[in-house]
């Protein structure tokens, strides 16, 4: 699971990787022309609906790790599009 925040805005995205296969939580539809996240310089794209608050991201994590790393049922769930793998 990658968690990223943008912190000034209280929103962030997921993204959860099992096997070969990725989702994403549907958020909403970010206002930023494109939906970037940057970690010790690399650069990660997000897909444009994929912002969601930080309030939810943090209930999506207590899942992750409460349920032993299972991808979580909170949120709705959307495959991860194959121009960002």
């Amino acid at each position: 699971m990658r968690i990223a925040v943008l912190a000034e805005s209280k929103v962030g995205g997921i993204r959860y990787t099992q096997g070969m296969s990725s989702w994403y939580p549907k958020g909403q539809s970010s206002q930023r022309d494109e939906v970037v996240y940057s970690y010790m310089n690399n650069r990660e794209e997000f897909p444009a609906d994929s912002e969601t608050d930080t309030d939810t991201i943090r209930m999506i994590v207590k899942e992750f790790l409460a349920d032993g790393g299972e991808r979580p049922r909170t949120g709705e769930w959307v495959d991860w599009p194959p121009r960002l793998a």
